[in-house]
């Protein structure tokens, strides 16, 4: 398995921010799940591997909660 490049992580990073906006949502056309549990250690892996390895990219800054 290859490691991903500063540009997939950062997009990764986007996409899973975004999708956590819709987390706990109740009104959400044909009850989609947008944000899962899972997704949050997801996250949490990338900005991880981010920070590791290419320590330049810039900090989002983000709630946790």
């Amino acid at each position: 398995m290859r490691e991903l490049s500063q540009n997939e992580l950062i997009i990764l990073r986007g996409t899973l921010c975004t999708k956590r906006l819709y987390r706990g949502m109740k009104h959400i056309p044909h009850g989609a799940v947008i944000w899962e549990d899972w997704m949050e250690d997801t996250l949490t892996w990338v900005n991880q591997e981010i920070e590791e390895k290419y320590p330049e990219t810039p900090k989002w800054g983000f709630r946790t909660n």
